[in-house]
């Protein structure tokens, strides 16, 4: 799996969940001075420090996820970040993506009930975009390749597919609680969304 992709838990200044985002762009809110990494124990780390503090826990265990910046210096994967700024839409909804469109319908197609992964599925316009559907949490569900394939450019009912669920703009606290009863969600997230 690409580094960059893997998933980050949001903070806000309260150092409550609030939000999920990729490496990538955790990376760019600590340069940008939006952010600050975060480890388990409410520890806050601006760019250079997480650099010291990965090569100490690096050295102390050379099986952490990282990136090598250079021969003297390597990058934790961060699994936290804690927010500097105020995010006010984070606090609504998850921002809408395939991933999280995915999440919300638990990576099962809601056509055929058949479970997949990450890069099995694909996300489903139920009103097809040629026929005015938007990207929307209400108009997208998960759904499986052969599904997927054989809706086409139709409704559900023009294919002979039937909605399992409908689908629905999930709130934070929705996914805060998948979260808690996760299984992949790193033991550094358990600290935080335990507390909320």
């Amino acid at each position: 799996m690409n580094k960059f992709k893997r998933d980050v838990l949001i903070l806000n200044r309260a150092w409550q969940p609030i939000n999920i985002k990729n490496v990538f762009e955790c990376i760019k809110d600590v340069l940008k001075g939006r952010a600050f990494f975060a480890d388990e124990t409410y520890n806050p780390y601006d760019f250079m420090e997480w650099i010291e503090y990965s090569n100490m826990c690096y050295e102390n265990d050379d099986t952490v996820l990282h990136f090598k910046l250079n021969k003297d210096n390597v990058f934790l994967v961060p699994e936290v970040l804690k927010m500097e700024t105020n995010h006010f839409n984070s606090y609504r909804a998850p921002r809408l993506s395939k991933i999280n469109v995915l999440r919300r319908d638990h990576f099962i197609c809601q056509y055929c009930g058949k479970a997949g992964s990450k890069t099995s599925m694909n996300v489903d316009h139920v009103v097809p975009k040629c026929r005015g559907g938007k990207w929307s949490w209400l108009n997208l569900v998960a759904t499986c390749r052969i599904c997927n394939n054989d809706k086409a450019d139709r409704t559900p009912k023009e294919a002979g597919l039937k909605l399992l669920n409908q689908p629905y703009r999930p709130q934070w606290n929705n996914v805060l609680d998948k979260l808690k009863k996760s299984k992949r969600a790193p033991n550094s997230w358990k600290f935080y969304i335990g507390k909320s």
